[in-house]
Order: structure tokens, then C-alpha cells, then sequence
């Protein structure tokens, strides 16, 4: 189960507390676009002796969003604590565009407050411009969580990235429309850093609900790859949801579990040993039915038995492992060229099994 993050500090060690375990260094960076900023360097320099208060508002937005992600980071981990908390700004450029970084970073520990110590939440101070923020959070969530509300434009886009809105549904339904219109412009570029920079943002917990849900399966190759791309971006693995997914009845889900089953975790424990264990059960019990063969006849009223391509639709000889469509070269899978294989992936969690057993297993 995860903690709750009950403080976090610059310093090395807390007073007052005991420091029972460390997890190591957790990470976050944020790159947002300039043109989420309210035209930060002209503001800037209007200002004769002290911040523009646009400018101040924008990058405590990035703070708030980057400490929110190492705290669920810190949190997955088992942590109540991030020490050593460092917050980096820069400016980054290519390819003729300007854009803002924030990079975190803390360690993540386990600690308890000693019995003469308290931590009194209440007494925490609350600025305006948090308030302020807050408050049109809400406002923005109500209404993006209606059910009339449809992201129309990238300012809606934009939106749900200041205020860091979960709505990862009806922004994936956007991006996968967006993609069928765009040409390879700067402006699909920007779009896709957008996409991206949300996509990031989200709770771990909605992307494991989106991906359970039959909204995964339905979406386009094109997109597919994207987010394949941005889940191992942010070191995504969930046992659950692949179970699920291996789980279905549906060779599309099974198609989508073994993209999934490339990806890896961040931190693996001894528990994996046996995750894992289960896991190569599972893609054995799944995988073995495949190719799934269907009777028909032929042109001189012969029975066949071919198999349907999942990735272009092709019907194949059950003596063909390979799609015969040059384009798509599929495998028995849905995998085009073959890139992910069960069989491959099997030998790959056994020696990974392996080395866990030897650094773990005293």
C-alpha cells in the first residue's frame, strides 16, 4: 500500500524523527512550452526590481505539478518522506522552439516521529496565489468532468496542463483525431510535446484504468506506438493490468499485452520474483492457442483453416507464420516484423528472475 508523503525538506534528516529505511533518489523533470507562459520575458523585464507576478504564478504551477509526481513516486516506493529536495529551472531550445525544464529530486525514505513529536497539517500556510489556483482548479474540473465536455482546441489542451486535470480519456479520444488531420509540421510537434508533457503528468492510476478499458483497444496503431513510447518514457509496469489484459478473451488484448510486457519497472524487490514467476505462467497459458485458426472454404468448396492477421486484417495459411502481406509482415501476434515475441519474452523473464534470486535472495 502507498504511503502518504507527510514531509518534505531540503535537509538531509528531520528533527525530531527517526529515518527507518531509504529507497533512493526519486526524479522528476517537466518541460513546458513557452507558450504556456503569459509572455514571461517581456513581463519580465517590465518589472524594474522584482518577478512579474504571471511569472510567478507559472513556475509555482511547475512546482506544484513536479512535487505532486515525486511525491506519488516517493509514495509507490513505501516513503513518508522526501529528503534532500532540490528544484532546478532551466532553459531549453532546438529546433527553433523555446521551452521551460523543472527538474526534482529527493530520496525517498521510511520515518517515524518521535513520541514527543507532532506534525500538526493544519498549521500549514496557504498562499493567495495557491488559493487562487485551487479554486479555479475545481472550477476547471467541474466542468471537464461533465458530460457534454469534449477538448475541442489545444487551448483545452492547454488548460488541463496548467491545472493538471485528469481527463486522460477524452485527451487520448483528442490526440487520436488530432493525428489524423496533421501533417509532419512544427505544429504537430508541438501538439505531440503537449501530449507528451500531459501524459506525463497523469496519475499512474488513471492510465491503468484507460488502459483496462475497452477505449485501449479500439485506438489506432499510430497512437498505439505513441503511447507505448511515453509509458516507457515514465517506467510503467503493472502486473495487474497485463493480467487483465492476458486475462481477456479478446486476441486484441493479448496483441496489447505483449507491448505492454516490454516495458519494465523502475525498482523491481523480492516480490517480483514471484510476480514474474506467475507471469510466464500466464503468457505461456495465453500464447500457446496461437495462431487461432477459422474453417473456411475455398474456391472449389475445400475446407481451410487460415488465421486473420491482428494488425492488418490479412487472412493467412495456417502454414504461414508470418503475415503474407509484404507491408505488414506480422507475426501470429499482431506484431509487425515480429519485434515481440511470447517465446522471446519467457527466456528473458527467467533470466531476469535469475539475477533478482542472486541479488536478492541472500
Amino acid at each position: 500500500m502507498n504511503k502518504k508523503i507527510q514531509l518534505i525538506t531540503t535537509t538531509s534528516s528531520i528533527k525530531g524523527w527517526v529515518i527507518e529505511k531509504y529507497f533512493g533518489v526519486v526524479t522528476y523533470q517537466l518541460v513546458v512550452g513557452a507558450n504556456l507562459f503569459h509572455d514571461v520575458f517581456s513581463s519580465f523585464r517590465d518589472v524594474f526590481g522584482g518577478a512579474s507576478k504571471s511569472y510567478q504564478k507559472d513556475l509555482q504551477g511547475m512546482e506544484a505539478v513536479a512535487l505532486d509526481n515525486l511525491k506519488k513516486k516517493a509514495a509507490q516506493l513505501g516513503g513518508n518522506l522526501i529528503l534532500g529536495l532540490r528544484l532546478d529551472f532551466d532553459e531549453v531550445s532546438g529546433g527553433g522552439k523555446s521551452m521551460f525544464m523543472l527538474s526534482a529530486s529527493g530520496t525517498a525514505a521510511l520515518g517515524s516521529p518521535n513520541k514527543d513529536q507532532t506534525t500538526d497539517e493544519q498549521n500549514e500556510l496557504i498562499s493567495h496565489d495557491k488559493l487562487d489556483y485551487e479554486m479555479m482548479r475545481d472550477r476547471v474540473l467541474e466542468k471537464v468532468h461533465s458530460d457534454s465536455y469534449v477538448i475541442s482546441n489545444t487551448q483545452d489542451f492547454e488548460e488541463l496542463l496548467k491545472y493538471n486535470i485528469d481527463a486522460v480519456e477524452k485527451a487520448i479520444s483528442y490526440y487520436d483525431k488530432y493525428l489524423e488531420y496533421i501533417t509532419e509540421t512544427d505544429e504537430s510537434d508541438e501538439m505531440q510535446d503537449m501530449f507528451s508533457e500531459y501524459f506525463q503528468n497523469i496519475s499512474k492510476e488513471l492510465i491503468d484504468s484507460f488502459l483496462k478499458s475497452p477505449e485501449f483497444l479500439l485506438i489506432k496503431k499510430a497512437l498505439l506506438k505513441k503511447i507505448i513510447n511515453l509509458l516507457d518514457l515514465i517506467n510503467w509496469f503493472d502486473y495487474d493490468v497485463i493480467f487483465s489484459l492476458l486475462d481477456s478473451d479478446n486476441p486484441v488484448a493479448h496483441n496489447r499485452a505483449l507491448y505492454l510486457l516490454e516495458l519494465q519497472k523502475n525498482y523491481y524487490s523480492i516480490d517480483d520474483i514471484s510476480k514474474l514467476k506467475s507471469l510466464i505462467e500466464k503468457v505461456d497459458s495465453t500464447y500457446k492457442v496461437y495462431p487461432v485458426l477459422q474453417k473456411s472454404k475455398g474456391v472449389f468448396g475445400k475446407e481451410k483453416e487460415e488465421w486473420e492477421c491482428l494488425n492488418c486484417g490479412t487472412k493467412n495459411s495456417k502454414e504461414v507464420d508470418v503475415c503474407s502481406k509484404y507491408e505488414c509482415s506480422a507475426n501470429i501476434y499482431g506484431i509487425p516484423k515480429n519485434k515481440i515475441n511470447p517465446e522471446e519474452l519467457k527466456i528473458l523473464f527467467k533470466k531476469r528472475i535469475k539475477k533478482l534470486e542472486q541479488l536478492l535472495i541472500l
